[in-house]
């Protein structure tokens, strides 16, 4: 917080060039170096500072000409005497009553539910010899209930629309839903959180713990963005969901974030559904689910949406130590991402269930991983257009207890062309030699082409794999067209 100082003329000038908060080049903070803190230079001053004997105060926030929606406001500012400070008031009615803030040299005072009107602020310094300060500049602030919420938590549903500007972390609580129409712009200040919280104190983000509904059309999407004119990844935090809260999002943007959607439950039923959307240039992952503990379950619905220019994976969905998810990923395309286009990861006793269909994946390092350790998966994958990939799919099952079937992983009708490595690779590593496991899979109907390798099916220690490969097309491919290590009981009939 350096807010109320006088930078000299190089910085002040750049200051008034407007675009705030942005690279002042005699500050050093984030936009010099993105593991530092932002620091608030606004409401900087204009000329040099005299200063007095007399005792002197100002007020920090909130800024002259702020109109809020109201709740509970914190005024706070700062104060200095060479006497010492004995105390400082506010005054929220032009100096006509007055009360005591807390604190000296930093103060603050909460300011509990006014009514909507207009109101001028004012505040005083008392010194330890009893001398009063002559009240300085006066902030005026409008308060209006019908605004949106642009900092801090929702006290109750809301509707926005237009063009919105959040300063800060925006929370949605449990029982409250934020509706968002279409065509509306919701810009998060880049690289600055005035609530100095969340999990980026400097960047902004949209917290729901409740419900977000925000759908759309083709003709006027939703769009969650920066407010720089400069915009990059990595300017706002994303939109997180926490505690069973639930996302409804359809033809909407979301940019130049860490993350895009980042939904986490560990009690519970939970749902979200992202169907039309477009989620891309952003420093993290697309979207990222985190299910986990016993009787909890996710329905996850991902259909037609676009994910490109991530640093991170397209999708990550985990579930984890008994979690349970339920998955419809269909129809989307995911491309030009520095990680996997689709990581599917389920560990410790976990469930994931479901279909990944019609999916056009491209430009990743693998196109579809599916991580499985000690855990089931149901999963069926059809129809997906994978290709120029390292490795189109991969398929990796791992355990060392006896914690029994894996599910029946099916294959088909897919067409798996152009990746550098191998096609289709389904590898089982089971490391408990008192038993042995098992893992049936369905290859059926797909096409395999110019891949460096085809399809490659592998075992490792005491992991049984048996596959049925049936009437696939597998051609073209530079090495082997299907190379089975160390599988068991294969039946292979009627491919090309």
């Amino acid at each position: 917080d350096a807010r109320y100082n006088w930078w000299g003329g190089l910085a002040t000038a750049q200051m008034d060039g407007g675009n705030n908060p942005k690279n002042i080049t005699r500050i050093y903070d984030i936009f010099d170096n993105g593991t530092k803190g932002s620091v608030d230079y606004s409401e900087w001053l204009s000329t040099v500072q005299t200063f007095t004997t007399e005792p002197v105060s100002s007020i920090i926030e909130p800024v002259d000409g702020l109109q809020s929606k109201g709740g509970t406001i914190t005024i706070k500012g700062i104060a200095s005497a060479i006497a010492g400070i004995d105390r400082v008031e506010i005054s929220v009615d032009n100096g006509q009553n007055w009360q005591l803030a807390g604190g000296k040299t930093r103060w603050s005072y909460s300011w509990e539910n006014p009514v909507d009107g207009a109101y001028i602020i004012l505040s005083r310094a008392i010194d330890l010899d009893a001398n009063f300060e002559i009240p300085g500049a006066e902030h005026n602030v409008t308060i209006d209930s019908t605004l949106p919420t642009t900092t801090g938590t929702l006290s109750g549903d809301e509707n926005w629309s237009g063009e919105i500007v959040l300063t800060g972390d925006v929370t949605v609580p449990e029982h409250v839903t934020l509706n968002i129409g279409a065509g509306a712009t919701i810009r998060f200040q880049a690289l600055s959180d005035d609530r100095s919280l969340g999990t980026d104190s400097s960047r902004s983000e949209l917290i729901i713990r409740g419900n977000l509904i925000a759908h759309g059309t083709l003709a006027s999407p939703i769009i969650f963005t920066s407010s720089s004119l400069s915009p990059a990844k990595n300017d706002w935090v994303g939109i997180r969901v926490l505690s069973r809260g639930s996302l409804n999002l359809s033809h909407s943007t979301i940019e130049y974030a860490a993350n895009g959607i980042d939904y986490s439950l560990s009690s519970g039923m939970g749902e979200m559904s992202v169907t039309n959307c477009l989620i891309h240039k952003l420093s993290g992952i697309g979207i990222k689910t985190t299910v986990a503990n016993g009787n909890t379950v996710f329905n996850g619905t991902f259909i037609s949406n676009e994910i490109t220019e991530t640093n991170g994976n397209g999708m990550y969905l985990y579930t984890h130590t008994s979690g349970r998810s339920e998955l419809d990923v269909s129809g989307n395309i995911i491309h030009h991402v520095a990680g996997y286009g689709i990581h599917l990861y389920t560990y410790n006793s976990a469930q994931a269930n479901g279909i990944v269909s019609d999916n056009e994946i491209f430009n990743t390092v693998t196109g579809f991983y599916n991580r499985s350790y000690n855990s089931k998966v149901s999963l069926a994958a059809e129809s997906n257009h994978i290709h120029d990939c390292t490795t189109g799919i991969y398929f990796n099952y791992e355990g060392s207890g006896n914690i029994g079937a894996s599910g029946v992983p099916v294959f088909r009708y897919n067409l798996i062309q152009q990746n550098s490595s191998v096609g289709i690779r389904l590898r089982h590593s089971y490391n408990y030699y008192s038993y042995s496991r098992t893992i049936s899979t369905v290859l059926y109907g797909n096409t395999v082409a110019g891949n460096s390798t085809g399809i490659k099916i592998e075992r490792v220690n005491n992991g049984l794999i048996v596959p049925t490969l049936t009437q696939n097309t597998v051609t073209g491919n530079l090495g082997r067209g299907i190379s089975l290590e160390n599988s068991s009981n294969a039946v292979i009939l009627y491919n090309d």
